[in-house]
């Protein structure tokens, strides 16, 4: 069993908190090697570059808005409560094609760290 404290985190009080692209945010909520957890908010017109992992996998989940997602060529709508599994190599992004906020959450096994290859 890990010494590790237990801490609540939340956008308010995240692990770090960062800005990325066209004024969107991240918050992390998990950050260890093998998992990350982010909390993120695009405004709308927000889109990410395109781009793939070799090694991770990502799980986002939609928790306001709508999410424009690219996955290998396909478009596809997340709408509120919806998600979708990204495969280790699948070229994808995320955009805020919609008419408000879009917050949802991204899971990665193991954290992307240097694992992201723009296209």
């Amino acid at each position: 069993m890990s010494n590790r404290k237990n801490i609540i985190v939340s956008d308010a009080a995240p692990l770090e908190q960062y800005k990325w692209g066209n004024d969107c945010d991240a918050y992390v909520l998990v950050d260890q090697p093998e998992l990350s957890v982010k909390l993120e908010q695009m405004p709308v017109g927000a889109c990410e570059l395109v781009h793939f992992h070799r090694h991770c996998q990502q799980f986002f989940y939609v928790l306001a808005g709508e999410a424009s997602m690219e996955i290998d060529n396909d478009a596809i709508q997340l709408k509120q409560s919806e998600g979708v599994l990204i495969a280790p190599g699948a070229k994808h992004r995320i955009c805020n094609h919609g008419s408000s906020t879009l917050r949802f959450v991204v899971t990665s096994q193991p954290a992307v760290g240097t694992d992201r290859i723009a296209v």
